[in-house]
């Protein structure tokens, strides 16, 4: 019995080995890494991600890399980050989705470069944009991505700009263009995505920040094209100042000013 509780244990320190050496690498990593780093066979590192997988903790890139997955960044703490952050945010999701009738998605940005969906609120119409908690997409072309990179520093900023690709005839490829739209991002509040990462899908989202002024995570609307409109734009913004206005920047000018700005910015 002792023999079989000591391997029990040595488990258990296994598969804590694997998630704080996840949790603690600054980019995603792949199996053989992974096990290079956690001093852990590759089987066994496999059987321990696939387990974490299945759960929630861990989760894949595209590039069939690994990352701390959507329960991993629920359970955590930080000073950064609290979970009654997130529990605050969560409870404001609903009321952001009547106001507009369309998906919304709340998500937390993983080094190098990701944004990864840990709530979802899927829209009641029937032509909607779909996703699911725990999906991982470049930062760099999705509204929700886009609002949280621009508040990274610069040395993760040009990380990323080595990393661009085309994934829809929109996607911005060249790092002169993505930085001009960042500084244009942090300057407005809020993130624009016109079919940047999928064909037909686009997005706005604002990045939320703690009383300190670290910023913690990001929401956005998800809206199918035909439904995306300057004005709508400008209703999609104002929504989600108010509703989240506690984790938002106060803007200087009134609220109509204020969208007065943004139909400018649209060209409005």
């Amino acid at each position: 019995m002792e023999r079989r509780a000591d391997l029990s244990v040595q488990y258990v320190d296994r598969i804590l080995d694997v998630l704080e050496t996840l949790a603690e690498s600054p980019t995603p990593v792949g199996l053989n890494e992974l096990s290079a780093m956690s001093g852990i066979n590759k089987t066994t590192v496999y059987r321990i991600l696939s387990a974490l997988q299945r759960r929630h903790y861990v989760q894949q890139t595209p590039q069939q890399q690994y990352t701390p997955g959507p329960n991993w960044h629920r359970h955590s703490r930080s000073p950064a980050v609290s979970g009654s952050a997130i529990a605050r945010v969560r409870a404001l999701l609903p009321e952001l989705r009547d106001a507009q009738g369309e998906t919304v998605h709340l998500a937390v940005y993983q080094p190098t470069g990701y944004a990864v969906y840990i709530d979802v609120l899927e829209s009641p119409k029937p032509l909607r944009t779909s996703s699911h908690i725990g999906a991982v997409s470049p930062a760099f072309c999705v509204s929700t991505g886009k609002a949280l990179l621009a508040q990274q520093g610069e040395v993760e900023i040009s990380t990323v700009c080595q990393t661009l690709q085309a994934h829809t005839p929109y996607s911005l490829t060249d790092p002169d263009n993505l930085r001009h739209e960042l500084r244009e991002t942090r300057r407005r509040g809020y993130s624009v995505n016109r079919q940047e990462y999928q064909l037909d899908v686009c997005g706005v989202a604002v990045p939320l920040f703690t009383h300190y002024g670290e910023v913690f995570a990001a929401v956005g609307y998800c809206v199918p094209a035909s439904r995306f409109t300057d004005d709508r734009i400008s209703q999609f913004v104002e929504s989600l100042c108010e509703v989240l206005a506690d984790f938002v920047p106060k803007p200087q000018a009134s609220l109509p000013s204020r969208m007065s700005s943004i139909a400018d910015d649209l060209g409005g």
